[in-house]
């Protein structure tokens, strides 16, 4: 499964609607010609591409945010401290793939909160590939983040657990205090985790 790789790596212990105009069908010919030319990582697994409905959604794996050139600095990281009182800087890239960009799409990970309403409804959050990213140290590289602003604040009952994001992507970068990303989306839908 796509967390098992990058626990590995780590060192750490209603759905949303296309916005082109187009049937399903084409929005998901256009996705898969779109990633099909995009270099994928060296040893990574084909882009397989799923339908998930009427509603032409995509899923997504975040070896498919890594430009191919950066699979091996995400398989071997630095090591990791944690002595002292320095805050570990972030490590990686934020170099996109601009093939992924745009498309009606869901990718699983694991919530890191950053703003909540006035009833503990996440309303933004960084999602990340493995749990426990963002609040140990380093983060994961800001290509392999994502900022997300959801469209209905929703509950989080436990960060462990991961959820899906359902959206479009965009290269907006952001920064906070917690790390950079290199991925953005805005308008989103977060759901449980489900196989």
């Amino acid at each position: 499964m796509f967390f098992a790789a990058l626990l590995g790596a780590s060192g750490c212990s209603e759905p949303p609607s296309p916005s082109r105009a187009t049937a399903p069908d084409e929005t998901v010919a256009t996705a898969r010609d779109r990633v099909a030319q995009a270099p994928g990582p060296e040893g990574a697994e084909p882009i397989d591409w799923r339908y998930l409905g009427d509603d032409g959604v995509l899923e997504l794996d975040w070896l498919q945010l890594l430009p191919a050139d950066e699979l091996d600095a995400l398989s071997s990281p630095r090591p990791v401290s944690h002595t002292g009182t320095d805050r570990m800087a972030q490590y990686g890239s934020d170099r996109i793939v601009p093939a992924v960009l745009g498309i009606a799409m869901r990718l699983p990970g694991y919530v890191v909160p950053l703003e909540t309403d006035g009833q503990g409804r996440v309303s933004e959050l960084f999602l990340v590939p493995y749990y426990g990213a963002c609040i140990h140290v380093p983060p994961p590289p800001p290509n392999q983040i994502v900022h997300v602003q959801l469209a209905v604040p929703t509950r989080v009952d436990d960060i462990y657990e991961a959820y899906w994001v359902e959206g479009e992507l965009t290269d907006q970068a952001t920064q906070n205090a917690l790390a950079g990303t290199a991925y953005s989306m805005k308008d989103a839908r977060l759901t449980a985790y489900t196989d």
